[in-house]
């Protein structure tokens, strides 16, 4: 239950987050599902080869399918379309941008628990403490310093 609402929550606060950069609500729908969709395909294609499939789809298929069949006319003045377009090829591109890495990460710290008979519930508690110290870190080791 918990993790459900883990799930629902983050849902939630990363569709508020694209609307306040300037995506519709429409498209921070689809967001979301896109993203799960992709990933969750690719962490299977992950746990059967041991590998992932890198730019296959740049996730604008259900955009396409769903909100904008063709370019809005004038395409110049579309915010949310472009926002869309943009955010769903760098989200579906590769592991290290934004989410993949921590699915593919996460599947993976699971299945070595697995092997090694430690508990889900520890694997959980630790992977949630990682999401909060390796963006701090990241972003303080990213800073160039001159």
């Amino acid at each position: 239950m918990t993790t459900w609402l883990l799930f629902i929550e983050s849902i939630i606060v990363m569709m508020a987050m694209m609307m306040a950069v300037g995506m519709d609500l429409p498209a921070a729908l689809v967001m979301p599902l896109t993203m799960l969709l992709f990933w969750l395909g690719n962490a299977r294609i992950w746990g059967m080869m041991g590998s992932y499939i890198r730019s296959a789809e740049h996730g604008n298929t259900l955009y396409r399918l769903l909100i904008w069949p063709s370019s809005p006319v004038p395409a110049a003045q579309t915010g949310p379309y472009y926002f869309a377009a943009y955010y769903s090829e760098f989200a579906i591109d590769a592991p290290e941008n934004i989410n993949g890495g921590a699915i593919l990460a996460g599947f993976s710290c699971y299945r070595v628990a697995s092997l090694t008979g430690a508990s889900n519930k520890s694997v959980f508690k630790i992977l949630m403490v990682m999401q909060i110290i390796v963006p701090i870190v990241a972003m303080i080791s990213w800073i160039e310093h001159p």
